[in-house]
């Protein structure tokens, strides 16, 4: 499903969707019960604000954001998932970028706040050649290189 130049709202319902909302201020609406959903967001339009929202999904609901390569996954607890393709590909290319994200309990998060709650899988972690450190605690790791 794809969107316009304009400002676009977007809502794939049931199944397996890619949502593509174009320029403009697009607003990406998930439900529960949406399945595994990929949005893809390329606009690169000055001052433009597009916005997630998880009309029926508490904040509660949130089983975590995932980053995997660029991509940023938001799973929750009853197995849906929505996939933000190249979220994390490089702080300088804010196009790909979400600018807020809204739960059903009225908890908005914006991109700082996404940042705080992503982890990273273990198995995406790697080692360098330096004396590094990885310390995993729950499902939330940390890293420090080079002590």
């Amino acid at each position: 499903m794809s969107g316009s130049a304009g400002d676009d709202l977007l809502e794939g319902g049931l199944g397996n969707d890619i949502l593509d909302g174009g320029s403009g201020n697009d607003t990406f609406v998930f439900l529960r019960g949406f399945g595994s959903d990929v949005l893809v967001q390329n606009d690169s339009t000055s001052a433009r604000s597009d916005v997630v929202k998880f009309a029926d999904l508490n904040s509660a609901e949130l089983a975590g954001f995932e980053k995997l390569g660029s991509d940023l996954i938001a799973k929750f607890t009853g197995g849906d998932q929505l996939t933000l393709k190249n979220y994390y590909y490089s702080d300088s290319y804010w196009e790909y970028k979400i600018n807020q994200i809204q739960f059903a309990d009225g908890e908005k998060w914006d991109q700082a706040q996404i940042k705080a709650h992503t982890s990273v899988p273990a198995a995406a972690l790697a080692a360098t050649s330096e004396a590094d450190s990885i310390v995993v605690v729950g499902s939330m790791p940390m890293e420090a290189g080079g002590m």
